[in-house]
């Protein structure tokens, strides 16, 4: 399995030395509009799965959720499946999947729920590209 390849003990915290300071260009862009993050994206043959992590009881913030309602609406290949958990120790609580421009219901979950969720999103796209 791939791992971060940053090692914070010998080169340092990576927020602080890797990722680049999105905020400084919010001044580029009116109505208090600034870049977003994105936790995690995943392309398979075409389809696009994106990852939104939250800790447990931070809801999607309006602009998040629109984004990723608008973005959905594009193509039925782009899917964004938001993940309440503890970043730090993996645990999954719930996922609410968004396709087609529609928030998904809320579901329980846990990390190896999850994981299947996502091997079975990755599994389906690579049939229909081997066909």
């Amino acid at each position: 399995m791939p791992r971060m390849r940053w090692n914070c003990d010998k080169s340092g915290c990576f927020n602080l030395k890797q990722r680049p300071k999105i905020e400084v260009f919010d001044d580029c862009f009116g109505r208090g509009c600034a870049f977003g993050d994105v936790d995690g994206i995943m392309e398979s043959r075409g389809h696009f799965l994106i990852l939104e992590w939250k800790r447990p009881g931070v809801e999607l913030g309006t602009a998040q959720r629109l984004l990723h309602v608008r973005l959905t609406a594009l193509s039925p290949a782009i899917t964004t499946l938001v993940v309440w958990g503890d970043a730090e120790t993996m645990e999954v609580e719930s996922i609410s999947p968004i396709r087609g421009g529609k928030l998904g219901k809320r579901i329980a979950c846990n990390l190896d729920t999850l994981k299947g969720w996502m091997a079975e999103w990755f599994a389906r796209h690579e049939r229909e590209g081997a066909a």
